[in-house]
């Protein structure tokens, strides 16, 4: 008879692979972050983003020389020194976010923030989404943009220092028809404190946020936590 030893890994040896498995995972946690990749991937959305909507809107004003942004319905006539856009309206400033006119918020000090009219219209591009007024399906060749971008995460955040968490887009024209887009960004790159911010170099107002226009002036260069926005 021909006998045949069959031989199992002992616990020494399943302790060695475990551990070799642990400093592996350790390691690709710590040089790879795959945290740090989804933030930075979010950040690239979020610049790709508010570059369409910026060439959509030109095109917008481009299209006709008598279209415009809204006048003093929808843009505020001038930016005062402190970056607060019409205090006695305080509805020139629109946000991503999707709320009810009951939910409306406010930040302390500053003027209204209006979200669009309901969640679901922050992404229609007929003007009424959360960029009002522009009518993006008037052109005879076709809509520039098919529907209105909105941030990755779309969160006021829930506390922190003002605007750090605040990852939704902002917008706000004057009646010259110049107008800026906001954002944050959040990632250890791109970021306000990361080794290529952007918004240190976008040559707008924020230090904070990530700015792309005609006059990267008129939006507040802070922009407002909000604990329950409706998203």
């Amino acid at each position: 008879m021909i006998q045949t030893n069959k031989k199992g890994f002992t616990l020494l040896e399943l302790l060695i692979v475990i551990t070799i498995l642990a400093i592996l995972t350790l390691v690709v946690v710590l040089f790879i972050n795959p945290v740090e990749i989804l933030k930075k991937s979010r950040d690239v959305q979020r610049m790709s983003d508010l570059s369409t909507a910026k060439t959509a809107i030109v095109l917008y004003l481009q299209d006709r020389g008598s279209n415009n942004l809204g006048c003093t319905t929808y843009c505020a006539s001038s930016v005062p020194a402190a970056g607060i856009l019409d205090t006695a309206t305080g509805n020139k400033i629109r946000m991503s976010l999707g709320a009810t006119a009951a939910n409306e918020k406010t930040s302390a000090g500053t003027p209204r923030y209006y979200t669009a009219t309901t969640t679901a219209d922050v992404y229609l591009n007929s003007g009424k989404g959360w960029i009002p007024y522009v009518d993006f399906t008037t052109f005879a060749s076709g809509a520039p943009i098919e529907k209105l971008p909105a941030d990755p995460t779309n969160t006021g955040g829930s506390g922190g220092t003002e605007g750090i968490n605040s990852l939704y887009y902002r917008y706000a024209c004057k009646t010259n028809n110049t107008f800026e887009i906001d954002a944050t960004l959040e990632s250890d790159t791109y970021g306000p404190i990361g080794t290529d911010p952007k918004s240190s170099v976008d040559g707008g107002n924020s230090g904070m946020r990530y700015e792309v226009g005609t006059d990267l002036n008129i939006l507040p260069s802070t922009a407002p936590l909000f604990a329950n926005p409706l998203t």
